[in-house]
């Protein structure tokens, strides 16, 4: 157990109100002999039945990374009893002082040098200042420059920019393999309380207007936390992102097989990103566990507040509703926290700073995120050359295309996994797909529309999963040609003189 961890107390006379998405002062937790001035809220406190609640650990002084102490808790329910119970603590580590991402490539195309974004510090420039949908494809971390993956999306962006394979110094990059932590489901609901807003942000512009909040776009509405945490090439779109994550939403990935070689390599592991204004002295804790949740190593303590911001982009905020399941919580309105603008902040971990070495590794199961309450992810990543996660990921993307009313259209895409059975689901600009009318394929690799109507041009993506993660294609495009006096293509079995245009979704 450490902090943030969330722990199960099963007792007598539980009540739903002494659930909490805020501390207090319904479960405390303390030192042995502590007394009611050194005792500490829980975070948060989930109510479960009568008999069993969840409550989020604060942090309990524990003196030294890593170190196991006891540590007491009690539970006051209205009626005044109390149940009480010892547990084991480990204080999690600082974020390492090198840990900050001190420069980012990505892809923005609205970028003032054509084809990529390069940038190392905020800015109050807005031609500096991405305004859409843009993915991570090269970073540097500790004096070395990474790219994520090497297929032709990324390393063309990075010719680009001048950059070149190599050993990562200079003008090169040295070859990664990076991609979002695969999230599929998450645990506990939008907070009811509006001092820390749970709201999506997204770059301006991908409401397709720069001067409005637009919640109702094909490309917003129908967004939900984990869409904005895994969207974009790998997965590492950073022009969308969640604030104020709540404590209550632990998340776990499967991470056994920690490969050779790589825990003392000097190569980051672990990659958080920070999109919204951070928090002071309100830390995410991340760590490793084994398979009856015990940690192994140390946790760590993912700290943003004080890591030198690589860039700042355009923003809208649009609200959740509040006290839904955030597993299935959609955008439902805009929200104004102030401000137009924020910047984006990085910082990687190698295993070392999580006390992996040689001989624990081969305890580890599991990769366990335990959030703040106040942290603002665009996504959170993890270094695929280092350890597997058996969840799915994307080898064909579908391709955007042009058809004629009436004709067929069809989607493709190849998905892998080294773990269980795959399952599919086609999205039509953010909502699900079924089969019926001219929809068929909408949970399998192939969506097929036919015929096509002028109401089918809109964005599609299909989202992958398994019991490990998900993970979602790129968009593909579907245009509709229409006829047009002046057109200058004609649809295939048209007449000669029969002229279209090409309208629709675009892209």
């Amino acid at each position: 157990v450490t902090h943030r961890t969330a722990i199960t107390i099963n007792g007598t006379n539980f009540t739903p109100a002494m659930a909490s998405t805020v501390p207090t002062n319904s479960v405390r937790f303390n030192i042995p002999g502590g007394t009611l001035a050194t005792a500490k809220q829980a975070l948060a406190v989930t109510y479960i039945s009568a008999t069993q609640i969840r409550a989020i650990v604060p942090d309990v002084n524990a003196a030294g990374s890593g170190l196991d102490a006891t540590r007491t808790f009690v539970v006051t329910t209205t009626s005044g009893t109390a149940t009480s119970g010892t547990f084991t603590y480990s204080a999690p580590a600082p974020t390492p002082a090198n840990a900050g991402i001190t420069n980012v490539v990505t892809n923005w195309a609205g970028a003032t040098t054509p084809g990529y974004w390069s940038s190392s510090a905020a800015s109050n420039v807005a031609a500096n200042q991405p305004d859409t949908n843009h993915s991570l494809m090269a970073f540097n971390y500790n004096g070395t420059r990474y790219s994520t993956g090497n297929e032709s999306n990324i390393t063309s962006v990075l010719t680009s920019a001048g950059l070149t394979s190599g050993n990562g110094s200079g003008t090169t990059y040295a070859t990664g393999n990076w991609r979002a932590l695969p999230i599929n489901t998450i645990e506990g609901t939008v907070p009811t309380s509006t001092g820390d807003p749970n709201l999506i942000v997204l770059a301006s512009k991908i409401d397709g207007s720069s001067t409005a909040q637009v919640a109702t776009a094909p490309t917003v509405a129908g967004l939900s936390v984990r869409d904005v945490l895994i969207d974009g090439i790998r997965g590492l779109n950073i022009g969308t992102g969640v604030t104020n994550l709540p404590s209550s939403s632990v998340l776990t990935f499967q991470a056994s097989n920690i490969l050779e070689g790589v825990v003392s390599d000097g190569i980051p592991d672990i990659m958080v990103s920070q999109v919204a204004n951070p928090s002071n002295n309100s830390f995410s804790v991340y760590c490793f566990i084994d398979a009856s949740g015990n940690i192994v190593g140390n946790p760590v303590q993912v700290a943003l507040n004080g890591v030198n911001a690589v860039g700042t982009y355009k923003t809208d905020f649009f609200s959740l509703p509040a006290g839904q399941s955030l597993n299935t919580a959609v955008i439902n309105g805009t929200a104004t926290p102030g401000g137009n603008t924020r910047d984006v902040r990085l910082v990687a971990y190698r295993l070392t700073d999580f006390g992996i070495t040689e001989t624990n590794k081969g305890q580890v199961a599991q990769f366990k995120v335990m959030p703040s309450g106040t942290s603002d992810p665009a996504f959170m990543a993890y270094n695929r050359n280092s350890f597997v996660i058996p969840a799915p990921e994307i080898a064909t993307q579908p391709v955007s295309q042009a058809v004629c009313p009436g004709s067929s259209a069809t989607f493709t895409i190849t998905a892998v996994s080294s773990g269980t059975e795959l399952t599919y689901q086609w999205e039509k600009n953010g909502m699900p797909l079924v089969n019926g009318g001219n929809i068929s394929g909408a949970t399998t690799a192939s969506l097929t529309i036919n015929p096509v109507g002028a109401g089918d041009a809109a964005v599609y993506r299909c989202l992958v999963t398994n019991p490990s993660g998900a993970a979602f294609t790129n968009a593909a495009f579907l245009n509709t040609v229409i006829l047009s006096a002046t057109g200058s293509g004609a649809c295939v079995g048209a007449t000669n003189t029969t002229k279209f245009v090409e309208v629709g979704a675009q892209g």
